[in-house]
């Protein structure tokens, strides 16, 4: 009797307890504001749309690395932070960091050698622009400024060196000129910042070989977009593009040091070498255009033909269809050009072919209704010297070997160089004929409408958001 009593005892005390357990809770949550539902929904959309390209996963250590230089820098002074980021190595950043560094210095625009500015800043006292395409073959980089060097004229030019690799041998290179006025500008959505995702490579990605209906059973992101050649892109043969037409974009409409620049736009590569009188060169060519062919789309100063004859060529010019095998290298073009190109920059942006010279030479047929034109010299003045790498190399070679051949080139054809006045042996000013195409639909590897959405946004100046 005694036990059931107790037993029953327990059971109450049992029930009481969890009675009063339950009011305090009620209590509790009536007492404290619970979290919204929608402010975490608004904080994480506004997260998202902050997020200009698609990030992979970052580890914990990741994280840290990056933040380093913000919580290090006194929140008072930004100034720290900026002089600590850009003195730092590229091998030591983050991508984070590595981004950040590239905005800044797109936005600052800043000039070295700024003392040999004309003063007060006029662009109109630009003899040319020149802006370089480089990637990250320093050697060639620095062969290439090492000839501008030489060249008649050069101090009245601005040198922009468009980078689409962060190395501190490329930044070393490049700031040790000292006889012309220089800018860095930095492609921002290279395979280097996003090497794990688009516009890099995605895991997810199909591969190139893939058969659609395979791709589609895996599921791989751009399953439904292979090239007309049934390929899927890739990364690193379509940056070249991209980097291009950003670059163009960007010097022509962002930079503010050429805001209503009317002249010349001189377009090199990294693997290329000029010739002392290049510069002369350029000048009469634009003379000749000015006076006798004003709707002339470009000039031409290269050749692939490293041993023209000099002697019967050194004055003579055509005028002719711009064809992307021959007339890519050592092309100038000015601001009227450029607005041309940009009103089909859909056109651009969609043929399937990652060369931007073959897709400029399409614009023709697709977009204007007549050839692109220009008048270029016979004999070369710019070389190509990057037979020894790049996509397309083959063989084995030495860069110095091809600029030692080129140099030869030039000294024993030193009395025809710097022409007095330029002739067009050519009798058209109606270019209609347009230059033969082997693929005139393209050769592919631009399929993918990622590419053709981040290349649309050039134009507009805008982040791009996948």
């Amino acid at each position: 009797m005694r036990i059931m009593v107790k037993t029953s005892n327990v059971r109450k005390c049992l029930v009481i307890l969890f009675i009063i357990i339950v009011i305090w809770k009620l209590y509790f949550y009536r007492s404290t504001p619970p979290v919204q539902l929608d402010t975490i929904v608004k904080n994480k959309n506004h997260l998202e749309n902050q997020n200009v390209i698609q990030q992979p996963v970052q580890s914990s250590s990741q994280s840290k690395v990056d933040d380093s230089i913000i919580s290090n820098a006194p929140a008072n002074n930004p100034e720290t932070w900026d002089s600590k980021l850009m003195s730092m190595s590229f091998v030591t950043m983050s991508i984070k960091e590595k981004k950040e560094y590239i905005r800044r210095r797109n936005n600052l625009q800043t000039v070295i050698n700024s003392h040999l500015l004309p003063n007060p800043v006029d662009n109109k006292k630009f003899d040319v622009v020149i802006i370089v395409q480089s990637h990250r073959r320093y050697q060639y980089l620095d062969a290439l400024l090492k000839s501008i060097q030489k060249a008649r004229g050069n101090s009245k030019i601005l040198l922009i060196i468009s980078h689409d690799y962060l190395s501190d041998k490329m930044r070393d290179v490049v700031e040790k000129v000292k006889f012309c006025p220089v800018m860095q500008i930095f492609y921002p959505y290279s395979t280097q910042l996003y090497p794990d995702v688009f516009p890099g490579t995605d895991p997810r990605d199909c591969k190139r070989d893939t058969p659609q209906q395979l791709a589609r059973v895996k599921g791989c992101l751009n399953a439904e977009y292979p090239d007309q050649y049934g390929h899927y892109r890739e990364a690193d043969y379509t940056m070249t593009k991209h980097h291009w037409w950003w670059k163009i974009n960007f010097v022509f409409d962002q930079m503010s040091i050429l805001k209503d620049y009317q002249g010349l736009v001189l377009l090199l590569e990294e693997d290329h070498y000029v010739a002392p009188d290049f510069l002369t060169v350029l000048k009469l060519l634009n003379e000749k255009r000015e006076s006798e062919y004003p709707n002339c789309d470009f000039i031409g100063l290269g050749s692939y033909n490293r041993h023209g004859s000099f002697s019967q060529l050194k004055d003579k010019a055509d005028y002719l269809a711009w064809a992307s095998d021959k007339n890519n290298m050592g092309m100038a073009l000015n601001r009227a050009t450029f607005n041309k190109i940009k009103r089909c920059n859909n056109h651009f942006c969609k043929f399937d072919d990652y060369n931007w010279d073959w897709t400029i030479q399409s614009l023709g047929r697709s977009c204007f209704g007549k050839p692109l034109t220009v008048l270029a010299m016979k004999a070369p003045h710019v070389f190509h010297v990057g037979d020894c790498a790049g996509l397309h190399h083959s063989g084995s070679c030495k860069m110095e070997d091809t600029i030692t051949s080129i140099e030869r080139v030039l000294s024993a054809n030193m009395d025809y160089l710097f022409p007095k006045k330029i002739k067009v042996t050519s009798a058209n000013r109606e270019i209609r004929r347009y230059p033969g195409v082997l693929r005139p639909n393209g050769f592919g590897g631009w399929g993918d409408n990622r590419d053709h959405k981040l290349c649309m946004s050039y134009i507009e100046a805008k982040k791009y958001v996948l």
